[in-house]
């Protein structure tokens, strides 16, 4: 089921400790992060060429954390709160948003499959 802004603000601030799990988000607090909130689609567009939801109000379940992390290292210093860096929460988001399309180059011959012997190879050649 898709999140709301309410919900992506709500989490942001839950995981800042800011909001217990029992409080609702009051309107002081929702308006600040809102604010960022659109700062944070706009830029992810803009800057960082991501393809981000239209409309915050439908975001996908598999963008929900990702965004509201985000959004909590964007909030932290308002609230005087520690955060996590700000490149891994971006990273944590393209990583959502950009699928890994790297070629597999265990498969020394090329026919699909990883054989015994090639997954043996991948694991001693990441050894070495």
């Amino acid at each position: 089921m898709p999140k709301t802004r309410v919900d992506i603000a709500s989490a942001a601030l839950r995981h800042l400790g800011v909001l217990s799990s029992d409080e609702t988000l009051d309107a002081n607090d929702f308006l600040y992060a809102d604010e960022m909130l659109d700062g944070i689609f706009a830029e992810m567009t803009g800057t960082q060429g991501l393809t981000m939801p239209s409309d915050p109000n439908q975001t996908p379940d598999n963008l929900f954390l990702p965004i509201s992390r985000l959004l909590s290292v964007e909030i932290g210093p308002f609230y005087s709160v520690p955060t996590e860096t700000r490149a891994r929460a971006v990273m944590r988001l393209r990583a959502a948003l950009l699928a890994d399309d790297r070629k597999d180059i265990r498969d020394l011959d090329d026919d699909g499959a990883i054989s015994e012997i090639e997954a043996d190879i991948g694991a001693s050649a990441v050894y070495y």
